[in-house]
């Protein structure tokens, strides 16, 4: 799978696909929240997603996962 390829080369547990939306400019992660995706899923370097994205500056990405409970740290 995608998923297997990925973590070959590095920690992808917390690794999902995005649509880009052109209108917005934005990558958009609904499909992966509403098809069930732990949005507290931690690296194996202890770290949250969401601490993730706000470390990038992704602040959609960040405002989807909190609509959607995700917590920094767990």
């Amino acid at each position: 799978t995608l998923y297997n390829r990925v973590n070959e080369l590095m920690d992808a547990y917390v690794f999902g696909v995005g649509l880009y939306d052109a209108e917005k400019g934005v990558i958009d992660f609904k499909l992966l929240v509403e098809n069930g995706a732990d949005v507290n899923a931690l690296t194996n370097n202890n770290y949250s997603l969401l601490k993730l994205v706000q470390d990038r500056n992704y602040k959609n990405i960040a405002g989807l996962l909190e609509q959607n409970g995700a917590k920094e740290k767990v």
